[in-house]
């Protein structure tokens, strides 16, 4: 369809917007998008290149940060679970897949209504292990794997650009090995994979528009707006299987 050529690169640009302006929400707003009007399975999938771009622009910009000590857990088990992730993706029922993204998508805003204080507590690195099993569960069947590896970096007593570095690493790390998933399983076809690469170029800049309104909104404020509206699409995404 030619809609989607223009489509989904906006789309994909205003998730870029929304990750550089709060930090967070870039898979989470495109497919909530994007599944109002699109295959969802689809949207997921397009995902891929605009959210690895993402990730290697701020893990090239904060290398020297990034924490190796006491990840290594988490990352062996979120890149063992995410063909799992992939398999749930190829072979889920589509109403089915429909829910569970939609459940996704309330608990991310229910996280970025929650307050946000830089008080955390210290977890064993072996926690990591089934933190990863979840975090590569969730980013192969839909590409939002974040909120596990936030949550338990965090835990970790970083400061904000080692904590930064160090999640852009984990979650980098999941978007090579899914994007791979994909295309050795079939899923991210010619079609999507092209989709997915012109829409990468609108992230960038929607990333670096979404900077700009940091620096004029505040960050807490901003977070809740996104929230709301990841609410909002959540309960859109329900409401469609009862009509």
């Amino acid at each position: 369809m030619v809609y989607e050529w223009l489509l989904i690169p906006l789309v994909l640009g205003l998730a870029g917007v929304v990750q550089g302006a709060t930090g967070f929400g870039f898979g989470l707003t495109a497919i909530a998008i994007l599944g109002t009007f699109y295959d969802v399975k689809e949207a997921s999938i397009v995902t891929t290149l605009g959210a690895l771009t993402l990730n290697i622009v701020v893990v090239w910009k904060l290398h020297r940060q990034i924490v190796f000590r006491g990840i290594w857990p988490l990352m062996l088990c979120s890149v063992v679970a995410i063909p799992f992730g992939v398999v749930f993706l190829r072979d889920s029922d589509p109403r089915l897949f429909r829910v569970l993204v939609g459940v996704v998508l309330v608990a991310g805003a229910v996280r970025g209504f929650m307050h946000h204080e830089h008080s955390r507590s210290w977890h064993p690195y072996w926690v990591g292990a089934p933190v990863g099993a979840l975090s590569g569960l969730l980013s192969g069947a839909f590409g939002t794997g974040g909120p596990p590896v936030v949550a338990y970096v965090a835990s970790q007593n970083l400061g904000r650009f080692r904590y930064a570095a160090t999640v852009q690493l984990i979650l980098m790390v999941n978007c090579i090995v899914r994007t791979a998933e994909l295309t050795r399983q079939g899923l991210l076809t010619p079609r999507l994979f092209a989709l997915s690469g012109v829409g990468a170029a609108f992230v960038v800049v929607g990333a670096l528009l979404g900077l700009r309104i940091l620096a004029w909104f505040s960050d807490e404020r901003l977070r809740r707006v996104v929230s709301a509206m990841l609410l909002l699409l959540a309960l859109q995404f329900f409401w469609v299987l009862f009509v």
